[in-house]
């Protein structure tokens, strides 16, 4: 597939209208979730999911939910003077982009969406860094994002990271 005109992105909210069948990523946990849990996930406001379209097909999907986070395990200046055991967070809990459009910017589209719901979020409610389980080989990814990994001496299948996302705020406010 030839490259993609990004302006021509949209992302709605994960409804009982949108179908979900052709949806195809390498991760067949994320395929199961998107097809089976998501919409229920959605409605019962566990979790939500925003689905990212290019004339009406579904490219890429995330979803986000509330999260904290020990401020022991993040740099000194994100949790200095915080006088609280957890730092409140937006937690990016799934993201996904169709095999058929990898390669083609989607991923980068999502992460934009993301910072710009956080950034809105931010002007009603406190939220100082956004957090993601990384999949080991989308650590890169994320780091693109200056996301960094939490300090933790547990090893597990993902690397949790996290995003100061004051600083990016701070910059465009």
């Amino acid at each position: 597939m030839d490259q993609i005109d990004l302006s021509r992105l949209t992302v709605k909210p994960l409804h009982a209208g949108i179908d979900r069948t052709h949806f195809c990523c390498s991760e067949q946990y994320l395929n199961d979730y998107f097809k089976e849990d998501a919409l229920k996930d959605h409605e019962y406001l566990y979790s939500i999911t925003k689905v990212m379209e290019h004339e009406g097909h579904i490219v890429g999907f995330f979803t986000l939910v509330t999260d904290t986070i020990n401020p022991n395990s993040v740099e000194t200046s994100v949790g200095k003077k915080y006088e609280y055991t957890k730092l409140p967070a937006v937690k990016i809990a799934r993201l996904a982009t169709d095999t058929q459009y990898l390669g083609k910017g989607i991923g980068t589209a999502m992460m934009i969406w993301i910072f710009r719901i956080v950034a809105d979020l931010t002007s009603d409610v406190g939220c100082r860094v956004i957090t993601v389980d990384a999949k080991r080989d989308a650590v890169g990814f994320y780091q693109k994002f200056a996301f960094h990994p939490v300090q933790s001496k547990k090893e597990t299948d993902t690397v949790p990271m996290y995003l100061d996302i004051k600083p990016l705020l701070d910059a465009h406010r």
